[in-house]
C-alpha cells in the first residue's frame, strides 16, 4: 500500500510538470493573466504635477528605466521623465544630468541638443531652442557656442552668422567686431582680409578708392613719393622709364628740351 501511494504521488507530480502555458490573446499579444507589476508607467514631471507620457513593457526582473527617464526609488516600477533643462543618455539611471551652456534639453530628453550655428546660449539648464540667442553682428557663433566670438580686424559678419567673412581685396577693416568693410582709400591698395591699407610705393599710384593693387607710372612720368594718386611728367634734361621714382639725367653730350 505504501508503494502504491508513492507511485500515485509521482504520477501527480509528472502531470504538474507538463502544465500547458497560458495561451496568448491574438488581439492583446500578452497573457490574459499578466500581472500588473509587469507594466511600468513612464511619466514626465514638470515640477508641478506628473502627467502620463507613455507606457512601456518592462521585464519582471531587473527593470531599467529607458534613456530620458530615471527612477528615484529603484524597484518601484515607476520611471519619471527628465525635467526640461536636463537629460539622461543611459538606461537604469536614478537621476538626470543638467544641460550645459551652449545647448538645451526638452522634456524627457535622452541627449542635450547643441544651439545651432549662428546662435549661442551662455546659461546652463536651457529648456528649448528659443533659449539660444542670435549671434550679434560683428561676431561669429559656431554650433554649441556659449558666447559670441568677435570678428578679427580684416573680417566682418552680419547678425546670426556662424563665421566671420574676410574683407575682399580693395577693402579693409581696422577694428574688430565690425559688420562691414571700408573701401581702400586712393593712394593705397588692400589685399583680401586687410586690416590696414598699404601705401603705394614710389613709382606707382592709386587714383581711385577700392583698388587691390597700385598702378605703375607710365614711361615719361615718375613719382618720387608714396601714397600718391598720380604720377608727374618727367623734367626737361632727363628721361623716365616705366615705374620711375625719379628723373634720370641725360648723359653728357645729349639733351632733352621738352618736359
Amino acid at each position: 500500500r505504501r508503494a502504491l501511494d508513492v507511485d500515485a504521488a509521482s504520477e501527480h507530480f509528472r502531470r504538474d510538470e507538463h502544465v500547458e502555458p497560458p495561451r496568448l490573446d491574438p488581439a492583446k499579444r500578452e497573457p490574459p493573466s499578466a500581472p500588473a507589476a509587469l507594466r511600468v508607467a513612464v511619466r514626465a514631471v514638470d515640477g508641478r504635477n506628473a502627467q502620463p507620457l507613455r507606457s512601456q513593457r518592462l521585464p519582471p526582473r531587473g527593470t531599467r528605466c529607458p534613456p530620458g527617464s530615471f527612477t528615484a526609488a529603484p524597484g518601484s516600477g515607476t520611471c519619471d521623465g527628465c525635467t526640461a533643462g536636463s537629460y539622461q543618455d543611459a538606461s537604469g539611471a536614478t537621476f538626470c544630468l543638467g544641460c550645459s551652456a551652449g545647448s538645451y534639453c526638452e522634456l524627457a530628453a535622452s541627449a542635450a541638443v547643441l544651439c545651432p550655428a549662428g546662435s549661442y546660449n551662455g546659461t546652463a539648464n536651457a529648456t528649448s531652442a528659443s533659449d539660444c540667442a542670435a549671434c550679434p553682428e560683428g561676431h561669429a557663433c559656431a554650433a554649441g557656442a556659449t558666447a559670441p566670438l568677435a570678428c578679427d580686424a580684416g573680417s566682418v559678419s552680419e547678425a546670426g552668422a556662424a563665421s566671420c567673412t574676410g574683407c575682399e581685396a580693395g577693402a579693409f577693416q581696422p577694428s574688430s567686431a565690425q559688420s562691414a568693410c571700408e573701401a581702400c582709400p586712393p593712394g593705397s591698395y588692400c589685399l583680401a582680409r586687410s586690416a590696414t591699407p598699404i601705401a603705394c610705393a614710389p613709382g606707382s599710384f592709386a587714383g581711385a578708392a577700392g583698388l587691390s593693387a597700385c598702378v605703375e607710372c607710365d614711361a615719361g612720368t615718375y613719382q618720387s613719393s608714396s601714397s600718391e594718386t598720380a604720377c608727374d611728367a618727367c623734367d626737361a634734361g632727363g628721361w623716365c622709364g616705366a615705374g620711375a621714382s625719379s628723373v634720370t639725367l641725360c648723359e653728357a653730350g645729349s639733351w632733352r628740351g621738352d618736359a
